[in-house]
């Protein structure tokens, strides 16, 4: 009985000198070896959540909770919806731009997310605001148009404040260097 359980912990491979050495599955690591495992993984999940990609769920949430509370739709809750297609790139993206600010923001890469993430938020959470708006009549055609009119006034928002964050950036790192 005791070899069985041996044999499941721990497998044996011998060497060319012919001395044993032992191989232990993942499972079977010390329990800090884990723990350090689920740290550094807890930490990039963390850093994904409290940056600008979980700004933008929550984004996308506040603008479910919104096409949601339009059913059965009205002329009101649709206008609230239509209004969202400008707040969503007019508030979302400078705010995402303030995530710089957060441990870890501020650098290339943290700018990179930025750029990607903006447009993709704002495409996702406009296209959600828009799937709360139903207009009972051929109008209803058009609203695959929201997302990108949202995108488009994104835009014009997106590049200006990515090309400063750029020279920001790039003057933060040229003073370290010196």
């Amino acid at each position: 009985m005791e070899r069985y359980a041996e044999a499941l912990c721990a497998w044996e491979m011998r060497s060319v000198s012919s001395e044993c050495r032992r191989i232990t599955p993942v499972d079977s690591q010390p329990l800090r070896d884990q723990d350090a495992a689920r740290e550094v993984v807890m930490r990039r999940v963390a850093s994904l959540l409290h940056g600008p990609e979980g700004l933008w769920i929550a984004i996308s949430l506040l603008a479910f909770l919104f096409a949601t509370r339009n059913e059965p739709s009205t002329a009101a809750g649709n206008d609230v919806l239509e209004t969202l297609w400008l707040a969503i790139p007019l508030i979302g993206i400078p705010l995402t731009f303030l995530t710089a600010y957060l441990p870890g923001g501020g650098g290339w890469w943290w700018l990179l997310r930025v750029v990607v993430v903006a447009m993709v938020g704002v495409l996702v959470a406009s296209f959600i605001a828009a799937s709360g708006v139903d207009y009972h009549d051929s109008r209803n055609s058009g609203l695959l148009g929201a997302p990108v009119y949202s995108l488009t006034i994104g835009l014009v928002l997106l590049v200006p404040l990515t090309a400063l964050a750029a020279v920001l950036i790039w003057k933060r790192s040229r003073g370290r260097g010196r």
